[in-house]
């Protein structure tokens, strides 16, 4: 854990984000983590649920923001590559990925988290980004939600736990956040002082679908391409069958392969 930085540990929270949010509109400080045991009403992205079972991750970090308000969207770049390191960092074996935005998977051969028999991408963590302003001064809070011990069932896309792919037991909480923090400082750092393309790359080298078939839902609008990479400021690139390429800054991207199995 970074020398510089403190955590809030509460043992129940209606959400980490949402006492994040509480403190940063209420005050100027910065650059600290919230921990909960467990959470009441832990969210996603798009305000779906966040399943909070005991044993997991739960956090957010708030932080401020000296560039304009959108590319304070990059540190959920920096957070996915942050959690497939610490993920890692205890299960060397593994591989994370990225599917972008920052949905970070690692390949389960376990048939009961996968309930087929053969390997597929199974999601281990979840990420939130909310953002505002104060006197001025732009903060951002980026909350990570990561399975350490379970993942949660009947869910619409696939889930494991970092436990499942360990020769023994996972992390607790309080340790997988130290290494957490402090591999997103690092990351964080190299954003500030050297620009996006470092995070970009490092992205680029985890990502899912790079030239799979990709569908992006945009409200009411499809579109269906090849993903071809990502864009400069962090937009999915996706080239479009006539050949020319069409950026895609929010929405939700399903591949078209089982091994990509949607995720929210």
């Amino acid at each position: 854990m970074p020398d510089n930085l403190r955590i809030l540990h509460h043992e129940r929270l209606d959400s980490t984000s949402m006492e994040v949010r509480r403190l940063a509109e209420g005050s100027d400080d910065r650059n600290f983590w919230v921990r909960a045991d467990s959470q009441s009403a832990g969210r996603g992205r798009r305000g779906r649920e966040w399943v909070s079972q005991q044993g997991n991750l739960f956090c957010t970090g708030l932080f401020s923001h000296d560039g304009p308000m959108a590319s304070a969207a990059q540190l959920g770049f920096v957070a996915a590559i942050a959690v497939a390191q610490m993920c890692e960092h205890y299960a060397p074996d593994i591989k994370a990925q990225i599917k972008w935005p920052n949905d970070v998977k690692i390949a389960s051969g376990e048939s009961a988290l996968c309930g087929a028999g053969k390997d597929i991408s199974a999601k281990i963590s979840g990420i939130l980004l909310e953002s505002g302003e104060r006197g001025g001064k732009i903060w951002v809070s980026v909350g990570i939600g990561v399975n350490l011990t379970n993942a949660p069932d009947n869910l619409p896309y696939v889930a494991t736990h970092l436990s499942a792919h360990m020769d023994g037991a996972g992390p607790s909480a309080i340790e997988a956040l130290a290494v957490l923090s402090e591999k997103f400082e690092i990351l964080r750092t190299a954003l500030i002082s050297e620009g996006f393309d470092p995070t970009r790359k490092a992205w680029l080298a985890r990502a899912i679908g790079m030239g799979q078939t990709v569908t992006a839902r945009l409200g009411t609008r499809t579109i269906i391409g090849t993903m071809a990479g990502m864009a400069d400021d962090g937009a999915l690139r996706v080239m479009l069958p006539d050949g020319n390429d069409t950026l895609i800054a929010s929405g939700e991207v399903f591949f078209n392969e089982a091994s990509h199995v949607a995720s929210d």
